[in-house]
């Protein structure tokens, strides 16, 4: 997998906890757009990827990932009948919820990380002090197959160029 394994996993994974929803339908297009190898032949993954998903509540929406862009551009908003979440959207507040156009609640948070820059989230160390310690992992496999799942989906819709079902109830 290129760009879809790498940067889309994480924010289908992010899409399903913050909306508390699965994916049950995919529609992608991904490309080989400009990364190539040092002989000039193009990568053998996708590079560029984009992503319309429904969910099992109704919620759509669109993830699009790049390995090309030229400034690193992370950011996430959710669109909803009673406002707008933006996150990561504004260098000051990287957390807005817009009620409407002249109200809200802003909000700073601490660094997210940046290809430049990792900062620790503590979800690998609860994870590592869960094993260590014998208690239940904080987050379960099976979110991470869930979000696996959306991406191989969209992996196949690209190849395929048709729509494709997850069956949620599979699991």
């Amino acid at each position: 997998m290129g760009v879809l394994g790498d940067l889309a996993i994480h924010k289908l994974d992010l899409m399903r906890f913050l909306l508390d929803d699965d994916f049950v339908e995919v529609n992608a297009m991904a490309d080989t757009l400009v990364k190539t190898f040092p002989d000039g032949e193009r990568i053998s993954v996708e590079d560029n990827a984009i992503c319309v998903l429904r969910t099992a509540k109704g919620a759509m929406g669109t993830v699009i990932t790049s390995w090309t862009y030229q400034v690193e551009e992370n950011k996430t908003m959710i669109y909803g009948d009673k406002g707008v979440l933006s996150i990561y959207s504004d260098p000051e507040f990287p957390l807005i919820l817009q009620h409407d156009h002249e109200t809200g609640a802003f909000f700073r948070l601490g660094k997210k990380s940046t290809n430049i820059e990792q900062v620790k989230s503590g979800i690998i160390d609860a994870f590592v002090d869960a094993l260590r310690n014998n208690k239940e992992v904080p987050i379960p496999g099976l979110e991470g197959y869930k979000a696996l799942e959306a991406v191989i989906a969209c992996q196949k819709s690209a190849g395929t160029g048709d729509r494709v079902q997850i069956d949620s109830d599979a699991h």
